[in-house]
Order: structure tokens, then sequence, then C-alpha cells
């Protein structure tokens, strides 16, 4: 699937560290039942994880599976919406308040009972077309597709790989396939595989904003800025307004030691979507501004984010080192 974190590089300062694990993540879990009198299973249905701001987080198509899951999802609040050509739309809240030991969240979504008449014609409410290409796919690929989807939950990604390449063997312009197949080389700690794997992806499809910044994501960790600025302000041209890729402009800029820029998408990032609220980033750049005051606010909100582990005491040192220069003990 799509979804997946944000890569941190690995230093002791925890204002070094990009902000992809300062929540807690784990999983949601679902499935889908047929509406009553519905016994067809549609050839395709689409999962979609959105946040409560309408800001896309993930998305998944099913073709021979009725289970699905989101892997690295923060702690939140998130829309989980089930459509199928041919059935109405139907969507739900689920509150993921947070995770204890990599546990998920199980959710159970009910398609929308069957279009009459000519709506029956109809793609799903809010989506596009359907696209020659998807309908294109054979299902030899779909089901190599979905095999790589079950050994990736199983914690397999050497298994997932070999079905993708099966995948695109059976279909080469896969674009889906292929941007799995990154997810999956980035867990086996193959990150220019995963790079060529995305911009094969994009090359295939160029207006999905997920893969353009999952593309960054990896120039972000390879230490170059640049070339990630210019995939995320593509993304944003795909999909205004997302706070994930807000966020990682903020990185982006800061990395430059632009910081004045980087709490401008900091902030907005905050603003459209909390849960990609950067607290080590902008104390990063309060730090740099001159601005300790704001940088302790932002290293409070961290903490309560993140209460333990190395990176938590860190943080305390510091907040204690910049509170005695605030306010220094009287002679």
């Amino acid at each position: 699937m799509i979804c997946w974190a944000a890569v941190l590089t690995g230093v002791d300062d925890p204002l070094a560290a990009q902000p992809g694990s300062r929540r807690s993540s784990g999983v949601i879990a679902g499935s889908i039942h047929l509406p009553r009198d519905s016994t067809t299973v549609p050839p395709m249905i689409h999962v979609t994880l959105n946040t409560m701001a309408g800001n896309f987080v993930a998305r998944v198509t099913l073709s021979d599976s009725l289970v699905f899951r989101f892997h690295n999802v923060s702690s939140g609040n998130y829309v989980v919406r089930v459509e199928a050509p041919g059935h109405q739309p139907a969507e739900t809240v689920i509150e993921v308040a947070s995770y204890i030991q990599r546990e998920e969240t199980f959710v159970v979504l009910t398609l929308g009972p069957p279009l009459k008449g000519r709506e029956a014609g109809l793609p799903p409410s809010g989506q596009p077309t359907i696209s020659a290409g998807e309908l294109a796919v054979p299902d030899e690929a779909r089901r190599h597709l979905e095999r790589a989807r079950r050994e990736s939950e199983g914690n397999n990604p050497q298994a997932a790989v070999r079905h993708l390449r099966n995948a695109v063997a059976a279909y080469p312009p896969f674009p889906e396939a292929y941007n799995s197949m990154a997810i999956e080389y980035l867990r086996l700690g193959k990150p220019e595989e995963a790079k060529a794997a995305l911009e094969r992806s994009i090359e295939l499809n160029p207006d999905v904003a997920v893969t353009h910044r999952n593309l960054a994501q990896i120039l972000l960790s390879e230490e170059r800025p640049d070339e990630a600025i210019a995939s995320l302000r593509r993304s944003l041209e795909l999909e205004e307004e997302n706070g994930r890729s807000l966020m990682l402009l903020g990185e982006a800029h800061l990395s430059k030691n632009r910081h004045g820029e980087a709490v401008d998408f900091f902030e907005k990032a905050s603003r459209i979507s909390p849960e990609d609220h950067s607290h080590l980033g902008l104390a990063r750049c309060y730090l740099a501004l001159g601005r300790p005051g704001e940088a302790l606010e932002e290293l409070r909100g961290f903490l309560e984010l993140e209460p333990k582990g190395e990176r938590a005491e860190s943080v305390r040192r510091l907040i204690a080192h910049l509170e005695s220069e605030l306010d220094p003990p009287n002679p």
C-alpha cells in the first residue's frame, strides 16, 4: 500500500532528527461487508484513509480480498471511505487514541447499496472516472499485488518484492505495484532500488501526489533538499494543502538553514493537519532565530506526544538548560 512514515536521520541530538516517529503509530485494519441482499463482490473496491480535515493519507485497491490494512498510522481521528463501481460510497469516522505495542485498530465497513438505473454506470462519488489503465490491469497482475500485500502484512518484504516483480512482469505499466515495491525496498534497507521504483511509478503516472511525496522523503534522507522541494511542490500541485507535504517542506528548508521559511511551512502544516505538527522542527527553527521561549513550548509539546525513550530524555535535558537560561537562579 501507499502510506508510510518519514525516514528518520538517526542522530544523538533530538533536534537534528526528522519527525517521522514523533507520535505512536500502528495499523488500522478492517474488513468490507457486502450490503444486505448483495452477493456479488465488485471487481475493484477502493478504501481511502483521510484526516478529519479531508487531507489524503493513504488508499488501497482490493481486487480479490475484502480485508485491508493501513500501516504506520499516527494516533488521531480519521475518515475511512469505501467505494466500488456500481455502489454508493460509504464512510465512517474512526478515532485512534493511542497504540500499545503496535496493536491494531479494527474497523468494519459495509459497502454502500447498489446504484439503480443510469446511476449504476457512474464512477464512485467524488472520484474521477476509472482510468483505462486501471481497467486494463490483468487478473494475474492483481493477484500478485494482493499476495505482495499479504506478505507485507506478515513482515516478509523479500517475498513481497518477489510478487511485485511478478506483477510488473505480467503488466509493465503498473504504477501502484512500483510504488508498493519502493516501500518494501525501504524496509529491506535498499533506498536506491526504492527510488528507482518510485521514479518508474511517476513515469507511468505523474499525477499521484503521494508518490512524489514518497520520493521527496528519500531525497531528504539523502541530503538532497532542492530535489525534495521540487517533488513536494509537485505533490502540493496535485493535492493542495496536504499537511505531510508541508511538514516535509519545512524539513527541507530547515536543512538549508532557511529558518523563517521553514517556520511558515511547519506552522501551516500544524494548522491544516494537527497530526503533522513538527514540534522538534519548530524548536530547531526558533532556537536558530533567537526565540528560546517559543522553542521551549515546542519541546514541551513534543514530550506530551513522546514522553519516553532516548529522544525524550535528550529533550528533557535541553528543556532544563533553556529554563535555566531563561530564568537563572538567584545568586
